[in-house]
C-alpha cells in the first residue's frame, strides 16, 4: 500500500526543495510562505493561503487557527523557521489544524536549518473514553466542593463530547474556561502566584490553570508520555495557594484521563 496522497506529496516536496535551493537558509517564515506560494502556482497547483477559521463553544469563538497552506484541500502545510528543528507544540499546532479541517495528512517544514526538514504527519479522527482516577483526592473531598468537582468533571465531558480529542493545550483551557462561564461556575481563569525566597517576595508568576471556586486547581495537559513533572507543577502550586488538590485532565491520543492530585502536604 502506497503512502497517502504520493503522488501529489512527492510534487510539494520537490516545492520545497526548490525554494529552499534557491532563498537559502536565514530568511523570514514569510519569504519562504511565497515562495511556495509561486512554486505551487507555476506547477498548477491549488492552494488556498492562511486561512482563518474559529473554534466555536455555546455560539462563543474561543480559539482561532490561522494556517498556512491547505494544498489541493488534501495537504496541510505549515511552515517554520526554526534553528533547533521542530517542537512538540508544532505537531500539536499542526494535529488541531488536521482535525478542525477534516483533512488527512499535514507536512510540517522547516526552513530554518541547513538542509530543509519536512515532517509527515497523518490524521485519523479516533474514538474516543473516558477514564478517571479519584483516589488520591478521595478523603479530601467536602460536600461543598464535591458539588464543584462534580461540575468541573461535566463540563470536561461535554467538551470531550462536542470537540473530541486531537485540539493543543491552549484550544482545551480556553473551551474549559468558557464552559465554566457557560455554567456560572465561579472561577478565576488565571491566577497570581507569590515566590518567596528566603520570606522575600520576589515576584508574582501567572498560572494558565483555572481555580475553581477558592477550592481547588483544574489543569489541561495534551499527549503527555508521562504526567510526572505536570503532578509535581500542580503539586506546587496547591502548596503555594494552600488548597488540599487539584484535578489534572489529559488529553491523550484515545481519551480523556481526569486524575485527582494531592498537594504533598496532604499526599
Amino acid at each position: 500500500m502506497g503512502l497517502l496522497y504520493e503522488e501529489l506529496s512527492y510534487v510539494i516536496r520537490g516545492c520545497i526543495y526548490e525554494v529552499h535551493n534557491e532563498l537559502g537558509v536565514g530568511l523570514d517564515e514569510e519569504s519562504y510562505h511565497l515562495a511556495m506560494e509561486r512554486k505551487l502556482t507555476e506547477k498548477g497547483i491549488p492552494f488556498r493561503s492562511q486561512e482563518i477559521r474559529y473554534v466555536e463553544h455555546r455560539g462563543k469563538k474561543v480559539h482561532k487557527f490561522k494556517l498556512d497552506l491547505i494544498v489541493a484541500d488534501k495537504i496541510i502545510l505549515e511552515l517554520k523557521v526554526q534553528e533547533t528543528g521542530f517542537h512538540p507544540e508544532n505537531v500539536f499546532q499542526l494535529l488541531s489544524y488536521l482535525k478542525y479541517w477534516k483533512k488527512r495528512l499535514g507536512m510540517l517544514v522547516n526552513f530554518g536549518l541547513p538542509k530543509v526538514a519536512i515532517q509527515r504527519l497523518p490524521f485519523t479522527e479516533k474514538k474516543y473514553n473516558l477514564s478517571e482516577d479519584y483516589s488520591y483526592i478521595k478523603a479530601l473531598i467536602s460536600p461543598d466542593n464535591r458539588l464543584l468537582l462534580r461540575a468541573v468533571r461535566n463540563a470536561l465531558k461535554r467538551i470531550l463530547n462536542i470537540h473530541g480529542i486531537g485540539y493543543g493545550e491552549t484550544v482545551y483551557r480556553n473551551l474549559l474556561n468558557s464552559e465554566l462561564s457557560y455554567q456560572k461556575i465561579n472561577f478565576l481563569p488565571k491566577t497570581l502566584l507569590p515566590i518567596y525566597c528566603e520570606d522575600q517576595l520576589l515576584k508574582y508568576y501567572e498560572i494558565n490553570w483555572p481555580v475553581i471556586g477558592d477550592q481547588f486547581i483544574c489543569g489541561t495537559v495534551v499527549l503527555k508520555e508521562s504526567l510526572n513533572l505536570d503532578i509535581a507543577k500542580m503539586q506546587n502550586y496547591l502548596n503555594t495557594l494552600n488548597l488540599p488538590f487539584g484535578i489534572l485532565a489529559h488529553f491523550n491520543k484515545n481519551q480523556l484521563e481526569i486524575y485527582g492530585v494531592t498537594s504533598k502536604s496532604t499526599a
